[in-house]
C-alpha cells in the first residue's frame, strides 16, 4: 500500500498487488482483477481508508488449472493516519504518541489532542525539589561556615595563629635546652 495526501488535505491509501503469477485473479468488493504477463503490479480500486483490515481473495483465472477455485485469502491491515501529526503544536514534540503519523488510538477532537499534549508538556518539566527547612545551626557550625565563606580573611589568620604557636613552642624547647643549671 501507499499513503497518498492531496493538496486539499484529503488522504487515502492505494493498494497494489505484486509478485503474482499468471493465471491468478484477485477479487475485492465484487471487482475482479486479473494478472497479465508483463505487468509488475495490479492497482486495486477504490481508494482505501486507513485503520481498517481488508480481505482479498485469490482465484484461478479462466484458461488455467483451478478455474474459479479459491486459492488463498489475504488480509491486509492498513495503518490509521493521524491528521494531528502535522499540527504546528507537534513541531517540538514528535516523540509524543498523539503526534505520531501512524497513531492507532482514537483522538475525538482537537481540544482533546491539545489537552493531552499539554499534559505531556507538563510531565516533561523537571519536578521541583521540596524545600527542606534547615535546622538552627550551633555556634561551632556558624564559625565553620564563616571560615569557609571568608577564606581571604581566615587563611591569613590561620597562618598567623599556627606560625605564632609554632614559634612559642620552638622557643620554649630552645630555652629548655640552653638553660644552664647552677649547683649551690
Amino acid at each position: 500500500y501507499e499513503f497518498i495526501q492531496t493538496e486539499d488535505n484529503d488522504y487515502y491509501f492505494e493498494i497494489y498487488a505484486t509478485g503474482l503469477q499468471e493465471g491468478i485473479e484477485i477479487v475485492h468488493d465484487g471487482i475482479t482483477y486479473e494478472y497479465k504477463e508483463g505487468k509488475k503490479y495490479i492497482k486495486l480500486l477504490p481508494r482505501f481508508e486507513g485503520g481498517k483490515t481488508y480481505s482479498f481473495e485469490l482465484y484461478g483465472a479462466a484458461g488455467y488449472p483451478c478455474v474459479g477455485e479459491l486459492l488463498y485469502t489475504k488480509k491486509l491491515k492498513v495503518p490509521k493516519y493521524n491528521v494531528f501529526s502535522v499540527a504546528k503544536e507537534c513541531i517540538e514534540y514528535e516523540e509524543f504518541p498523539l503526534c505520531s503519523k501512524w497513531y492507532q488510538g482514537d483522538i475525538p477532537d482537537y481540544n482533546y489532542f491539545l489537552e493531552k499534549l499539554n499534559e505531556y508538556k507538563e510531565s516533561l518539566k523537571p519536578e521541583k525539589e521540596p524545600v527542606v527547612e534547615e535546622k538552627e545551626k550551633n555556634i561551632f557550625e556558624k564559625i565553620i561556615d564563616w571560615y569557609i565563606n571568608n577564606l581571604q580573611i581566615s587563611v591569613p589568620i590561620t597562618i598567623l595563629v599556627v606560625g605564632g604557636a609554632s614559634f612559642v613552642i620552638i622557643r620554649k624547647i630552645y630555652n629548655k635546652k640552653t638553660r644552664v643549671k647552677i649547683d649551690i
